[in-house]
């Protein structure tokens, strides 16, 4: 059987009873939910970074190839955007 490599989002009180070996049939539920609703990583994905951090860096540097950098990283990134970010909660509108 071949493995899956998969992203998930459980909250982190659930992760903690689990990993100490206490277990709640409502924790189990949780985990089955995310694993179903998980996101698959492609086989063969390079490197996942955070390409918002990238950007800053470039951000830095001035003059035409920083313009060039970045206008290739966001076109780069709306072609295979695997995990959309996630913001803070005092980013959210």
């Amino acid at each position: 059987m071949a493995d899956i490599e998969l992203v998930i989002k459980i909250p982190e009180e659930v992760k903690n009873r689990l990993c100490f070996g206490v277990t709640y049939a409502k924790d189990i539920q949780t985990v089955c939910e995310a694993l179903h609703n998980g996101t698959p990583l492609p086989k063969g994905h390079g490197r996942i970074a955070d390409i918002d951090e990238a950007i800053k860096c470039i951000e830095d540097v001035e003059g035409e190839d920083a313009i060039w950098a970045i206008s290739l990283i966001e076109w780069a990134c709306s072609k295979r955007t695997i995990i959309g970010a996630d913001k803070a909660e005092s980013e959210e509108v």
